[in-house]
């Protein structure tokens, strides 16, 4: 195959990402970025990249050319993918009731992914919703591999056990 083929670049990128060799990771997302090729799930995991380091408006312009890919309307694990990170690029940019209604939405188009339903749980963690949380954690958890789940979980703990302003002024 080409080396340079929108296939081979999106499972370099992957490959990059589950390594975290994040130089060679940013360096390929900018490229794909910044190429004319259609590559959406090049820059889906780009995107993931940018949220990852909390890169609001690269994301957000990520997000924006994901959007105008043909492939989208096509390929539903990729919407699905593309709806988890307008949550989370929600989330990062402070609208909370958007994000958790976007994560409610990615659950619905993939409900035996546990991505979604994790950040979810997350998001209600953030917000002081403990009870909703644990719901929700539960629901991944049962979802992820056995091996990720004690790590997923000791960060689910930590998160929950940040203060939040809904918690100080509601009864426990």
């Amino acid at each position: 195959g080409e080396p340079d083929s929108a296939i081979a670049k999106a499972h370099l990128l992957s490959t990059y990402i589950e390594r975290n060799d994040r130089p060679r990771a940013q360096a390929l997302a900018d490229s794909i970025v910044a190429g004319p090729e259609d590559c959406p799930n090049c820059l889906l995991n780009a995107a993931y990249l940018a949220l990852a380091d909390r890169n609001e408006a690269r994301a957000e312009a990520i997000i924006v050319k994901l959007q105008h890919s043909p492939a989208l309307g096509n390929d539903k694990p990729l919407f699905a993918g593309y709806v988890l990170a307008t949550g989370q690029l929600l989330e990062l940019q402070g609208d909370i009731p958007g994000a958790e209604a976007t994560y409610h939405q990615a659950v619905k188009l993939d409900p035996y992914n546990p991505l979604p339903i994790m950040q979810l749980s997350l998001l209600l963690a953030r917000k002081g919703r403990a009870d909703d949380a644990r719901a929700a954690e539960a629901k991944a958890m049962v979802l992820f591999p056995p091996a990720e789940r004690p790590e997923r979980r000791a960060y689910f703990e930590h998160v929950l056990a940040q203060p939040h302003p809904a918690t100080s002024t509601t009864p426990r």
